[in-house]
């Protein structure tokens, strides 16, 4: 009767110890589906050479907790930052600046419980083509052939400039009209008939 007992104890104490563990499995379970991060919606802002963009994140959570995003390239940090998250989906944005080309980045993504995700996304960044000095030095060579190009036109261009000022033309004017107001000389023909006249 006693083994009996004591067998049942066992069996109470296995039953007890099976059913904490499954509960432990179950919370396990839930924080798994309720921590995540959504990989396949990763997206960037258009990242530019050497200029700021941002690389969005989504994660989920269970709670409201402080959530730490760090972005690597190989083994060089990009970005570390860390957001208060809320309780449920989150879009979480962390900026940085890479020169141009294609980038893969690894993303670790850890939660307040210590738990993390690693994932990578490949990033591609445009060029600036500002930001290349040869840029500015083709604009001046461009300029100094314009300039070049204008100054052998002007001086291959016949000279229109007029020879007399308008000052000067008025003063024509005025002489060309006081000489026909002077009274004209008498000719030879009537001095002539003047004399005669005289004589008689």
């Amino acid at each position: 009767m006693n083994a009996y007992r004591n067998g049942n104890k066992y069996l109470a104490v296995l039953f007890a110890a099976f059913m904490a563990l499954a509960a432990v499995a179950v919370v396990a379970s839930e924080n798994t589906d309720a921590e995540s991060v959504i990989w396949g919606s990763v997206r960037d802002s258009g990242f530019t050479e050497n200029k700021t963009g941002t690389l969005t994140v989504p994660v989920n959570v269970g709670s409201t907790q402080n959530v730490t995003i760090t972005v690597k390239e190989e083994s060089r940090t990009l970005a570390t930052q860390v957001f208060s998250a809320a309780e449920g989906d989150n879009d979480l944005g962390i900026s940085f600046s890479l020169g141009s080309g294609n980038h893969t980045l690894n993303i670790t993504v850890t939660f307040a419980d210590s738990s993390s995700f690693s994932g990578q996304y490949n990033l591609s960044v445009k060029e600036d083509i500002w930001a290349n000095v040869g840029t500015y030095i083709a604009i001046v060579i461009v300029a100094i052939i314009v300039i070049i190009i204008l100054v052998v036109y002007m001086r291959a261009r016949p000279n229109n400039k007029p020879t007399t000022t308008f000052t000067q033309l008025e003063e024509e004017k005025k002489a060309a009209a006081n000489k026909t107001a002077e009274p004209k000389a008498p000719s030879k023909t009537e001095k002539v008939k003047y004399t005669s006249s005289r004589r008689k």
